[in-house]
């Protein structure tokens, strides 16, 4: 860690390695639940990344963004960063799978947790669709998993049938 630090505070260094050192720090930092300074240090991957120029990355760091600010409860932000992910996407840009899929599912989490059901079943959807036409087991997997979790507590809320239902169906997928 003491060389990180060293490479971390040197201006030679090239921008991506900076970059790729705070998204280090950002994850570490999530995994502590210290999810200010992880979006902290996501933010200034994501800077680095823009000053680099590559988009890839760029991306990555804004689908990360959008589950830090879906951990922290704050949705408008969550939405904002997904938002960026998205407008690239439909402009033409090229967005990995696995990035699109994932910046859906962590835009649901964070509308989830602002009761926001509706709009967050459509992103648990639209990352399950992506998940599956890229075969992509672990974020179908997480996307089933959403999905039940958000018609249970719609069961929980209406006590519709369908929604236990359907909670059933998707946790029998959620492998």
């Amino acid at each position: 860690l003491e060389r990180v630090n060293e490479v971390r505070a040197s201006s030679d260094a090239p921008l991506d390695l900076q970059a790729m050192i705070e998204s280090a720090w950002g994850e570490q930092r999530q995994r502590e639940r210290d999810t200010s300074a992880a979006i902290e240090a996501r933010l200034r991957a994501l800077l680095l990344y823009e000053r680099s120029g590559n988009r890839q990355q760029m991306l990555r760091a804004q689908a990360s963004l959008v589950a830090l600010y879906g951990d922290a409860k704050d949705a408008p932000k969550a939405q904002e960063y997904a938002q960026q992910v998205f407008s690239f996407a439909e402009n033409g840009g090229v967005v990995e799978p696995q990035t699109l899929s994932a910046t859906h599912l962590n835009l649901g989490i964070a509308y989830f947790w602002a009761a926001r059901f509706d709009e967050a079943l459509h992103q648990y959807q639209q990352a399950l669709t992506i998940a599956t036409r890229a075969s992509l087991k672990t974020l179908m997997g997480r996307a089933h998993f959403n999905l039940a979790e958000l018609f249970y507590k719609r069961f929980h809320l209406h006590a519709l049938a369908q929604d236990e239902q359907h909670g059933d169906t998707h946790v029998g997928l959620a492998k």
